[in-house]
This record gives structure tokens, C-alpha cells and sequence, in this order.
């Protein structure tokens, strides 16, 4: 959605206007098309990427189908929605905590989004009866799944929209966001439900890189050895275009009421620094993904 509204408003604030085509490249959650990009664009800029944070996690967990570096992009900006809010269908939190039931069926794309380290972690912590089950296409199918009975009992979402649908029709209820939300007063963070047994050390370190790439969320990009000069010139656009009272308007009604834009060099510094970390972040992680079945042994 971001790239289809990005798409409207950018063309306005680039000398001549240039119309802007969006083409989808589905395949391994962003990784077959950044792939593609990586090793064919032509650094002119006449070919962007549209991505999410998702791609971020592929490449920090150094997967078999990353065929990409994103710290030799040219980042023009990012559009930063604020951090997702955790939902379970109504009338299902008890078996939460109870070990004795049915584990909640907890829906995800390919197990790499940011907000599943609140269930792994609550899992691991809190002692979470869930049960995490990737393959869904997206939020839409994850939604679809949820409003069926017997299927996805719980998912996260930054988007309030879908959120406050579910609510408004009595099928959900939150269990807790990944920071504070003004849209959703009074919900506690994980952090804070957590309590006592927030951990400390390595495991705190691994949440909060994980969770770290959500502050990139949804980023434009042209590819390696594209000239100074015309980042210069998209970067300009992409930083009008957030002051751009239309472009505002468009994303309340459509992504999200509460966002953030960064620009150029500031959403490469927030990329560049997720990329520096220790090896044994990645290993936690990949232990707790282990436990959750979503790596095999």
C-alpha cells in the first residue's frame, strides 16, 4: 500500500513529472525480488524498490535465497507506521497461559515478521501456549484466516485499520503492542507485560535488534552506483512529498493514522546499524525460531 500511494505523489515533486509504474514481484517475501533488482537495475534512476523491513531480517539471518546487500543501496526514505499491535480472537486468552489446551494458532507470512518476536519471546518468558503457522500471503489472508473458525487465533499488525475492524465487530481483543500507540491508549507494551520476567542480557539484546527493524518498515530505494546527483534529486521529492498535506491525507485513510518519514541519509544509518550486530544475536534467535518449529533441528 505504501508504494501505490508513494506512486501518486512522488511523480508531483520530480522535475518533468514522470509517471510512476508499480509492478509486483512476488517470491520468497521480498528476497526474489530484491535479488533480481540487486544484480539487474540499472543505476539511472529510473528503477526503484519498494520493500519492507522483512527483507531487512532475511539478509541479518543470512538465509540461502539472499542475493542482495542492502547497505549498497541508495536509500531515498522510509515510511516508519507505528509498531504492530498483537490481537487474539475473542474469547481465547485464557488458553494463552494455560499449558493444559489447545495451543492458540498463531498466523504469519514466512515466520520473519518483526512482531513474532513478541510471541517467540513470550513463549520462551511467559510460557505462551501458541503455535506459530507461516505460509499465509499476507495481513488480507491472514485477516480471512481469522474470521474463519478453528484456523489463525492470533496475529500482529501495525495497521490500525484492521485492527479497530476486528474490534468494532466483537472478534478480537489485544493482548499488547510492541510500543506505545496514542491510537490504542492504555494497551501495556510487551515490555511492560513482561514485568519480572523481562530478560536481560543476549536475550534482550536479540529482541530488540529483531524489533529494530521495524524502525525501517516500508523504504525506497535505488539501486547500487546510482549518481549522487539523482539520489539528490529523489530524495528531495521523497521529502516533499511528506510534507505533501494530499500525501498525509491518503496515508491516514489508508496505512496508517500515526507514521514517520525519514530521508536519504537517515534511513541508511538505520539500516547500516542494524547490520552491525554480534553473531550471537542471530544465533538466539534462530534458537528460539528452532523451539517454535519454524527452523528445522
Amino acid at each position: 500500500m505504501c508504494a501505490r500511494v508513494a506512486a501518486n505523489f512522488l511523480p508531483k515533486h520530480i522535475p518533468g513529472n514522470p509517471e510512476i509504474v508499480v509492478s509486483n514481484q512476488p517470491g520468497g517475501a521480498g528476497a526474489v525480488a530484491h535479488k533480481v533488482f540487486y544484480e539487474g537495475a540499472r543505476p539511472d534512476g529510473l528503477t526503484l524498490i519498494q520493500s519492507d523491513c522483512e527483507t531487512i531480517s532475511h539478509q541479518m539471518a543470512k538465509g540461502p535465497a539472499i542475493g542482495y546487500d542492502l547497505t549498497k543501496y541508495k536509500p531515498i526514505g522510509n515510511i516508519v507506521r507505528s509498531q504492530s499491535v498483537l490481537i487474539i480472537k475473542k474469547g481465547e486468552r485464557a488458553r494463552l497461559t494455560d499449558p493444559s489446551a489447545k495451543p492458540i494458532q498463531v498466523g504469519s507470512r514466512q515466520g520473519r515478521e518483526t512482531w513474532l518476536s513478541m510471541v517467540l519471546w513470550g513463549k520462551e518468558f511467559l510460557g505462551w501456549n501458541v503455535n506459530v503457522v507461516p505460509g499465509y500471503g499476507g495481513t488480507s489472508e491472514v485477516e480471512m484466516s481469522f474470521r474463519r473458525p478453528g484456523e489463525v487465533e492470533m496475529f500482529a499488525t501495525s495497521n490500525a485499520l484492521v485492527v479497530n475492524r476486528l474490534l468494532e465487530e466483537d472478534l478480537a481483543e489485544i493482548i499488547c503492542c510492541q510500543t506505545p500507540r496514542p491510537d490504542f491508549p492504555g494497551i501495556p507494551t510487551f515490555e511492560e507485560m513482561l514485568g519480572d520476567k523481562k530478560p536481560t542480557g543476549l536475550p534482550w539484546q536479540a529482541y530488540v535488534t529483531w524489533c529494530g527493524t521495524d524502525l525501517v518498515d516500508k523504504y525506497l530505494a535505488a539501486p547500487p552506483g546510482t549518481p549522487d546527483d539523482i539520489v539528490a534529486i529523489l530524495c528531495e521529492a521523497y521529502g516533499k512529498m511528506s510534507k505533501d498535506p494530499e500525501f498525509d491525507q491518503m496515508m491516514k485513510q489508508q496505512v496508517s493514522e500515526a507514521y514517520a518519514v525519514n530521508i536519504g541519509q537517515e534511513t541508511a544509518d538505520v539500516i547500516n546499524s542494524l547490520m552491525a550486530f554480534s553473531p550471537e544475536v542471530m544465533d538466539y534467535v534462530k534458537e528460539l525460531k528452532r523451539k517454535a518449529g519454524l527452523i528445522a533441528q
